[in-house]
């Protein structure tokens, strides 16, 4: 599956993209399984989608870390190492910051 991210200004410019992307991702024999939008987000059941490591509110147009992934359990001894790992949770695997 191929997902894709960007930003466009009105629903026909979406409609054109959608369809754009679809038979560009078809010639390359990509498997495209849907499409989400802040636009269409009032028609589906959930307004938050995970996006490149971090989680899309559809609603308030926004990226947001994923804060489940920063706990850790309080009892075990902080270390610079644990420190470390908590600090890198907040940039995704493709290494795009997050600004919050």
């Amino acid at each position: 599956m191929s997902i894709t991210v960007t930003s466009v200004q009105n629903n026909a410019e979406l409609e054109i993209f959608v369809e754009s992307a679809t038979n560009v991702m078809k010639e390359g024999m990509f498997d495209r399984r849907g499409c989400e939008s802040s636009a269409l987000s009032a028609s589906s059941e959930s307004t938050r989608s995970p996006v490149l490591g971090l989680i899309w509110d559809k609603n308030l147009d926004t990226l947001e870390i994923d804060s489940e992934s920063l706990e850790f359990d309080e009892r075990e001894k902080i270390t610079k190492r644990k420190i470390l790992s908590l600090v890198s949770r907040v940039f995704d695997p493709h290494r795009f910051p997050c600004t919050c």
